[in-house]
């Protein structure tokens, strides 16, 4: 049993993260090449420390497969866990309810136009802004 919601978010983390080299992998075999390294932003500082920390935590025993695996790719160079805080945590617009002032900042992050943007652009001459 799970005892922390940063063991929760740890193990979210190892499934990204086995995602995130599956879809790397499936791209090497098309013929597309990842040349920057990918990096995974989480919202939960405890998690992004034991991702970075190589010592084993006593609190995250329960984890310690997730955390062997993805300690090595870190470590390897294959991706980046870094700390986003959540007020800036984009996939939140999706998930969570949020004010109207954090929907327009997340629209602009996801480069999501509202209707009144397009029209704006849409009686713009071409060529202008």
């Amino acid at each position: 049993m799970l005892t922390s919601s940063a063991e929760v978010e740890y193990r979210s983390l190892a499934n990204c993260v086995s995602e995130l080299l599956w879809i790397k992998q499936l791209l090497d075999e098309v013929g597309i090449s990842v040349s920057k390294t990918p990096v995974v932003w989480c919202d939960n500082s405890a998690t992004v420390s034991v991702a970075e920390n190589p010592t084993h935590h006593a609190r995250m025993k329960h984890v310690t497969i997730d955390h062997h695996f993805v300690r090595e790719n870190i470590l390897a160079g294959l991706l980046q866990v870094n700390f986003v805080p959540s007020t800036q945590q984009i996939a939140d617009v999706l998930t969570k309810p949020i004010t109207p002032k954090h929907f327009a900042f997340f629209r602009c992050a996801l480069r999501v136009m509202s209707f009144s943007e397009i029209e704006v652009q849409k009686s713009n001459k071409p060529g202008e802004c």
